[in-house]
């Protein structure tokens, strides 16, 4: 149920998730807000909610044991994620984060290249490398390199009233070789709203 409203979540999707984070069973909850998962051996395991429009959301872990039945009441915080809040304050890269290392053998060939990825920004200024996407790239090797050097970066996080938020960006990386010497520049730019 809504822990705001109190309302039942009719054909919200279900999804039982053992202790190793794998997905072992799902399903959509029905119109009283029950669902049935099945857990395939004794064990840890923890429900993740999703809602249309709304945040995922992870129960806390709970025990099973051999030919259990568990009856549980849910309750969940909905999120409406579809309103779209520009902040006053962009995610940015800081000062003097590391730069991708320029791959020696496309240096050697004096290639450049471009690398376009988008991740999302959390509240503490990090990469959350799952959100981690190409979009495009000129070279494997390059692609390479900056998947390396995301994870070192660190940013100052978006903000919205004064508060951190998280915020998904585009990143470009470009590699070029001028007059011998490998340059790399990047900067993010604020993805826009889907629409």
């Amino acid at each position: 149920m809504d822990s705001e409203s109190g309302r039942v979540i009719i054909a919200g999707r279900v999804a039982l998730i053992d202790s190793g984070l794998v997905l072992v069973d799902s399903t959509l909850s029905d119109s009283s807000g029950a669902f049935y998962l099945n857990a395939p051996h004794p064990g840890i395991y923890a429900l993740l909610v999703r809602l249309e429009g709304s945040n995922p959301q992870l129960s806390s872990p709970f025990h099973l044991i051999a030919g259990e039945f568990r009856q549980q009441t849910l309750s969940i915080r909905v999120v409406d994620t579809t309103q779209v809040v520009v902040p006053e304050e962009s995610a940015r890269p800081l000062p003097n984060n590391p730069g991708p290392r320029y791959p020696p053998e496309l240096l050697t060939s004096r290639v450049g290249g471009h690398v376009m990825v988008d991740m999302v920004i959390d509240t503490t200024g990090n990469a959350d490398e799952s959100t981690v996407h190409v979009r495009s790239s000129t070279d494997p090797a390059f692609t390479e390199a900056v998947r390396e050097v995301i994870p070192r970066m660190k940013f100052s996080p978006a903000r919205v009233h004064g508060r951190a938020v998280m915020q998904r960006v585009v990143m470009p990386f470009d590699f070029a070789v001028v007059m011998g010497a490998p340059t790399t520049t990047w900067g993010p730019t604020p993805k826009p709203p889907a629409g």
